[in-house]
This record gives C-alpha cells, structure tokens and sequence, in this order.
C-alpha cells in the first residue's frame, strides 16, 4: 500500500469508525457494520500478506549479502546486483550483521517493510474498533430502552 492510498484509507477509517449522532442513522450503522468488518477483514488479510512477502524479500537480501560478506571472491554477481564492494571477507557475525545494516539495498527494504508493517497495525486496530462498535451500539440501543420505559 502507498502512503497515498495510505491517507485515504484513514480518512475511511474516521468515518467508519465514528459513532453517529442520531439514532436513526445509529440503527443504519449497526445494520452496516457485518459489511464494514468484512470490508476491513479483507483489508488486514491483503496488507497480512504484503507484509509476510516483503519479510521474506528482506530475508533473502540480508542471506544473499551475508554471503558477499563471508564468501567475498565467490559472490561479485551479487555484490554487483546490490552494488557493494567486500575488499575482505569478514569471520565474525557482528561484523557482517554491521555491514548489511549499512548496505543501501538492505536499508530501502527494511524501511518498506516497516512501513507495511505500520500500516497492517493500523488496520488491524480499526478492525477491532470497527468489531467494538457493535457493542457500544448495543449499549446505546439499551440505554434508550431504560430512557423510554415508564415506571
């Protein structure tokens, strides 16, 4: 999902999420809200795997780098696909590990996939305001009844 599309998912978001001021239009949004959670279930479950497949990117960058940097004369393929130089080849993890957090490739997809990772955060907490809806609707409707009933 792109930061564009991000904004206007939040906008829907405000409105889905906002409790109506009448209770007719009330009464229209607890009709609605089966479709709403089924609407931002397939949301969750879309962004779900986005993220899990930018996961599995990030983990084949950071192995396909590791190598450069531990098996440095037998990987220039993917030193030259990830556009690093490994001058000497380095025995401890630490020092790899510190490496591939500087490498420009490692750095651009940990940075989308943290930014995907926000994003199926948001969406699962408004899908579990959107679920708590129904019971803040149900609540209101009784308060109405014990408001109407006469003693």
């Amino acid at each position: 999902m792109t930061i564009d599309e991000f904004k206007l998912l939040k906008q829907k978001a405000d409105k889905d999420v906002k409790m109506p001021d009448t209770f007719e239009a009330i009464m229209t949004k607890n009709n609605l809200l089966p479709a709403l959670v089924q609407d931002w279930t397939k949301l969750y479950n879309n962004q779900k795997f986005v993220y899990s497949h930018l996961n599995i990117e990030l983990m084949e960058i950071y192995g396909d780098i590791y190598k450069c940097y531990k098996f440095s004369r037998q990987t220039t393929e993917l030193q030259m696909k990830y556009g690093i130089t490994v001058n000497q080849i380095w025995d401890n993890a630490k020092g790899i590990e510190t490496q591939i957090n500087c490498t420009p490739a490692y750095i651009a997809k940990m940075k989308e996939v943290n930014q995907q990772k926000y994003i199926l955060e948001f969406i699962e907490s408004t899908l579990e305001n959107i679920k708590n809806l129904a019971f803040t609707i149900k609540n209101y409707i009784e308060y109405k009844k014990i408001l109407s009933a006469t003693f």
